[in-house]
């Protein structure tokens, strides 16, 4: 399913944008193998993800852990620490969409 005016993220945090820097829209497709994980890291912008294959699962700060299987569309939580992982047994790839601004990360690893 698609998001349609969505204004919250997955974990109900409304949706702003960066107001530093001029507005930059950027997109990639994240491949996860069987057992690969994203590392911890954040987002200091929205962020839009569509899971075009497989499932991820999510773990934020706080102990929440949420799974997003094919077919998934989502706004990322900003300024959350959390890690993906693929627990499942084909690759899972996801199409995501930054919605950031110039001078601001789209995402920080953490230390």
């Amino acid at each position: 399913m698609l998001l349609d005016a969505q204004r919250l993220t997955v974990l109900d945090q409304p949706l702003r944008y960066p107001k530093k820097g001029a507005a930059q829209v950027s997109s990639s497709i994240v491949t996860l193998e069987p057992g690969q994980e994203t590392g911890w890291h954040r987002h200091a912008a929205p962020m839009y993800a569509y899971v075009l294959e497989g499932t991820i699962t999510v773990e934020y700060d706080g102990g929440v852990v949420k799974d997003y299987p094919a077919g998934t569309a989502l706004l990322e939580a900003v300024g959350t620490w959390h890690n993906g992982t693929n627990k499942g047994t084909s690759p899972a790839r996801v199409l995501v969409v930054n919605m950031g601004a110039k001078g601001v990360k789209n995402t920080v690893k953490r230390p």
